[in-house]
């Protein structure tokens, strides 16, 4: 020992041990050793040894105690004073103050207190006795005078690590970091074996910021103990201030799992989670720190940002709305917030966010309150962008905004006048020079746009719009050639630009350049099959080609790290094209959980649902959007919709009277309310509103939807005589209207009806609908021959469907061949039971069959409420009786 070998003496001494264990010197000089050195579990195991063997419990004791100490057990001291056997009052009131200092550590001060009576009572000046009272004098916040009293100690005892350790906690709790950093390194340095001295140590020097002295600290504490929750927490903190996010949070993470409440960890988590875009877990520790924080801290303002990315609108209102706006921290927020409001539809809440931000900045929030308002068509914003330009004529926003309002209001002349404005505040501005340049370019002044576009692509060589837009005069132009090859070389170079991709595939005209342009981007996807963007372009351009199974085959199998929003997205969109609408469902819900917050997305998923029959669940998902788009009525309207087609009548009318006068003006509330009388049966009273809905806004469906509510409505010959009129004045775009047309005259006007179903097969040869009703019609002339062909043609081109079948199958009967055709009527009746008049004809068939019986046991399950068909069934009826 004296020679320093501690590990050789320790190694005698255990030998010494073995030789002779009941040997208490040796126990004792054993367990001060491992006691100096900070192992304290071995100090306490041999100093209790030591007095099992008849040791003298006023020496052993007050090191047993120690050995506690270091480990902090409480309640094993509390057990060694009740069973010590100390009459020496010095050696108790020692043991007493050790368990005042760690009854202190866990909180319990009263008893903390009393144990210190009672060993100053014994004896005041004892070193641990000292010792507590100063650590009670810093609980009690009397730092100097605690700080004091250990310094005079110190002189006395320098090399006492609890000493050191007691210090090193009041510097730290006072900000003193640099003194604590001293007295944790001199007691780390006395007792190297004690791990969480080293603990007590990196925790100080990472609140100095003395991240690289901290860090192999931490790093021995964590190859000991992995999962522990305050060394974990440290090495979090060294990490994030490297930027190594991703690990910083892994033992953020460790140190939350594992019980730590610290506010650091879980930012550091939040933070990390946030810049990951996992804005639910973001949340969750968001919400745990943000009623602990100041009103300016940063938590507070990506706390209403992840509400908001989750669609907690009403939380993220709350949040903003406690911001204290003086700062402008909270100012600017609270305006870029307005701005995120809008982009989704919430208007109202848009304009009182960027109203309240304006009002305590008005130089800052004026940008954005003038830019919601002309989004509102608010002309209020034209003045506020201009006071915004009379300050700042160059702003790049506030000239947009004002620029693309009047364009978007075709106000060209206006627009043009803020472009030059614009350009004679900042004549080199690329933005304002492109936008000159595509004014040039809509009055077909080549020349002149050519000059501006040229003009910004060299007043920024990395401006692909002023290249692309280059490429788009050439092509205006009509030097297509010119146009592709150009933007061939800008995709070559740009692979991962949706929109250069975009530009190639329109301007490749011929057959040779689409396959030039598809074998760069498909050479492209096999060289970098991880490469996500490039495979969206790919597939998008098989999907400008219509080939939509090549599309689908890029995408569906992605990996589930690679897939996303827009690939799903365009997988809804593409399984919608190929009308497999369950597909498409599940692929638009994939859509909306990667993106809550775009309103796309729960249009087409409602939308899908009412295709596939899935009310129930499209009216949750409407349900979901009105919470988050309450300014859009259209979720609305959807959702009285889907009712409707759920047969929930009352709820969707209730639904539809509460709408504003000026909504239920609206084509869409037109159509649906239309809808609600037909399902009614109240077909007079959905007339005129499909006539205003025609009248308001004139297309094709809107057409065919006021003839057949004529015709519902036993007014055939107004639906016909309407059909003709528009068939008339919209030419061939109408000619889906044609067979609906001849559908209305099939009874009272067959000629007709046969004329036109011709017309619409001498352009659609293949068409289903009308070879099957004209093969009907022929039937009814009795022309058989002419009614078989048709019928035979529909049925090879849609042998599946019933309908189909029926009339092949009865055609065949009209034309003697009655054997094939109970097989085919059969197969109708077995697909579409439901129906009496394909019952009717598989018994005409079995009759005609000799097939009597079966013939009257498919009879007597048919239960007509029309009138014809209950003639056709007695006709039969009659014909089994001999």
């Amino acid at each position: 020992m004296s020679e320093g070998n501690i590990n050789a003496a320790i190694l005698e001494l255990k030998n010494a041990i073995q030789q002779a264990p009941e040997n208490i010197e040796s126990r004792h000089l054993l367990a001060a050793t491992y006691l100096q050195l900070g192992n304290f579990a071995a100090a306490e195991k041999e100093f209790s040894r030591a007095l099992r063997n008849g040791g003298d419990p006023n020496i052993l004791t007050p090191y047993l105690a120690q050995s506690l100490f270091g480990q902090s057990d409480v309640r094993a001291l509390e057990k060694l004073l009740s069973h010590s056997h100390m009459d020496d009052p010095s050696a108790r009131a020692n043991v007493l103050g050790i368990h005042a200092v760690v009854l202190l550590q866990h909180g319990k001060t009263e008893e903390a207190e009393e144990a210190l009576q009672q060993a100053q009572s014994l004896d005041k000046d004892a070193f641990y006795v000292i010792l507590a009272h100063s650590s009670l004098l810093a609980e009690q916040q009397q730092v100097e005078q605690a700080r004091k009293q250990l310094h005079t100690l110190q002189e006395s005892f320098k090399n006492n690590s609890h000493l050191l350790l007691i210090l090193g906690h009041i510097e730290l709790a006072s900000g003193h970091y640099t003194d604590a950093i001293e007295a944790y390194s001199q007691a780390v340095t006395l007792s190297p074996m004690a791990i969480h001295y080293n603990l007590f140590l990196a925790q100080a020097l990472v609140r100095d910021k003395q991240y690289n002295r901290a860090e192999p600290y931490t790093d021995r504490l964590l190859s000991i103990h992995p999962t522990h929750a305050l060394a974990n927490e440290l090495k979090a903190i060294i990490l994030y201030d490297r930027e190594e996010y991703s690990d910083a949070k892994s033992h953020a993470d460790v140190a939350i799992k594992n019980g730590s409440q610290n506010h650091g960890a879980m930012i550091i988590s939040g933070v990390t989670a946030y810049k990951q875009g996992n804005y639910d877990e973001a949340n969750r520790h968001f919400a745990r720190v943000a009623p602990f924080v100041d009103t300016d801290h940063f938590i507070k303002r990506l706390f209403a940002s992840t509400q908001f990315q989750l669609g907690n609108m009403d939380g993220a209102l709350s949040t903003l709305q406690a911001f204290d706006l003086s700062l402008k921290e909270n100012n600017d927020f609270t305006s870029q917030m307005s701005l995120e409001f809008a982009r989704i539809g919430r208007n109202n809440d848009a304009m009182a966010l960027a109203t309240k931000a304006h009002t305590h900045d008005i130089d800052n929030a004026a940008l954005r309150l003038g830019l919601i308002q002309l989004a509102n068509n608010n002309e209020n914003g034209i003045q506020l962008l201009n006071d915004v330009l009379s300050k700042q004529p160059a702003s790049t926003d506030a000239n947009l905004g004002l620029i693309y309002y009047y364009l978007n209001n075709d106000k060209n002349a206006q627009a043009t006048k803020a472009i030059d404005q614009w350009l004679a505040a900042s004549p080199d501005d690329p933005i304002a020079t492109m936008l000159k340049g595509h004014m040039a370019l809509q009055q077909k002044r080549y020349d002149n746009a050519e000059s501006y576009f040229k003009k910004a692509a060299k007043l920024d060589p990395n401006n692909l719009t002023a290249q692309l837009s280059l490429s788009q005069l050439h092509f205006v132009k009509g030097e297509k050639e010119t146009a592709f090859q150009d933007t061939f070389a800008l995709a070559v170079q740009h692979m991962d630009n949706y929109v250069v991709a975009k530009y190639l595939f329109k301007y490749a005209l011929t057959e040779a350049q689409r396959q030039q342009a598809l074998t760069l981007y498909k050479e492209h996807v096999a060289d970098h099959p991880d490469n996500l963007d490039t495979r969206m372009i790919l597939a998008r351009s098989y999907g400008t080609l219509d080939n939509y199974g090549e599309a689908i085959s890029l995408l569906k199998d992605l990996p589930p790290n690679q897939q996303s929003a827009d690939s799903w997205s365009f997988l809804t969109l593409l399984y919608f094209k190929q009308n497999a609408y369950r597909k498409a469902l599940h692929a638009a819900n994939q859509w909306l959980e990667r993106d809550p917050l775009n309103p796309e997305a729960y249009i087409r998923t409602i939308q899908i649902s009412e295709l596939t029959g899935n009310y129930s669940s499209g009216v949750n998902v409407a349900n979901q959007a009105l919470t988050l788009f309450s300014d859009q009525p259209e979720f609305t309207l959807m959702k009285a919709g889907l009712l409707i087609k759920d047969k929930q009548y009352d709820t969707g009318q209730a639904l539809l009277n509460a709408q504003p006068a000026d909504i239920q003006q609206n084509v869409y509330f037109l159509r649906l309310q239309g809808e609600m009388y037909n399902a009614q049966k109240e077909y007079s009273k959905a007339i005129p509103l499909y006539k205003k809905r025609y009248e308001t806004q004139p297309s094709l469906s809107a057409a065919k939807d006021l003839a057949v509510a004529y015709a519902q409505n036993n007014q055939t010959e107004k639906a016909a005589a309407f059909l003709e009129s528009v068939i008339k004045e919209y030419g061939e775009a109408a000619e889906p209207l044609t067979i609906l047309l001849a559908q209305m005259q099939l009874k009272d006007k067959p000629e007709q009806a046969i004329t036109h179903y011709q017309s619409v097969l001498a352009k659609e040869p293949n068409n289903v609908i009308a070879l099957n009703n004209l093969a009907w019609l022929y039937m009814r002339k009795n022309d058989i021959t002419q009614a078989c062909q048709s019928a035979k043609k529909a049925y090879q081109l849609a042998s599946e469907a019933p309908e189909i079948q029926d009339t092949y199958g009865y055609c065949l009967l009209k034309a003697g061949n009655t054997r094939k055709s109970m097989a085919t009527l059969k197969t109708a009746y077995e697909n579409l039971s439901s129906s009496v008049e394909i019952g009717l004809h598989y018994a005409e068939s079995l009759i005609m069959n000799h097939q009597f019986e079966q013939a009257k046991v498919i009879l007597d399950q048919l239960s007509p409420t029309d009138a014809k068909h209950q003639q056709q069934k007695q006709k039969l009826l009659d014909s089994l009786t001999p």
